[in-house]
């Protein structure tokens, strides 16, 4: 973090020069949550360096992507607009990444926090399907999501596990591809284009009719 904000100031005067900013993604599971990263943004100056809001990630760190979007949405220069299908089970819970109206995440909450606190910021659809679901082992004291989040607040986490108590406790029907495959083999990649092609058409036909 200490490294991402020297290198941030040291092109502070350039992005200023030419009056930008740079949107700094949130990447629960990966890196920071919605309010480290908020520290960071206010740290390295608000002026040059806002967020790009990504609603598919903070499921992966045990953030409620709505708590994300309270935190962040007053700092979005831009945004990744993607449902998460979230379940409890008995280690945690699991995610997986959903056409829009597939999850059960509060996708219309994001959407009118984003046109009150940042309504210039463009809603980019960012729609990846095709993985399988991946482990949130909260339960578990010794896993690494604890090691990795050891100051999550306790309101924000009691938040994401409401979520994870009221979803559907299966994964997508989809075709799918071991975590880390970079593209699918030779013989699936039209099975797989076809797939993208539907989930995508799907979501933007999704927020067309109910979050537009």
């Amino acid at each position: 973090i200490e490294e991402c904000v020297r290198t941030l100031r040291a092109v502070a005067p350039l992005a200023r020069d030419l009056g930008i900013k740079i949107g700094v993604e949130n990447h629960g599971g990966v890196d920071l949550l919605a309010r480290e990263l908020r520290e960071l943004i206010e740290e390295a100056g608000r002026d040059f360096v806002g967020a790009c809001l990504d609603t598919g990630n903070p499921a992966y760190g045990g953030e409620d992507p709505v708590v994300s979007a309270e935190v962040l949405a007053p700092y979005a220069v831009t945004s990744h607009v993607r449902d998460t299908r979230i379940w409890a089970t008995e280690q945690g819970a699991m995610a997986q990444w959903v056409p829009l109206g597939e999850g059960n995440v509060d996708l219309q909450r994001i959407v009118r926090l984003l046109a009150e606190h940042a309504p210039d910021a463009p809603i980019d659809l960012e729609i990846i399907t095709g993985g399988q679901p991946v482990a949130i082992p909260y339960l578990e004291p010794e896993s690494d999501y604890w090691r990795q989040y050891p100051t999550m607040l306790a309101r924000d986490f009691a938040r994401f596990i409401t979520v994870a108590s009221q979803g559907k406790a299966h994964p997508l029907v989809q075709l799918t591809l071991p975590p880390g495959t970079g593209a699918p083999p030779a013989d699936r990649i039209e099975s797989f284009q076809a797939q993208q092609r539907e989930h995508f058409e799907q979501s933007v036909k999704y927020f067309r009719e109910k979050l537009a």
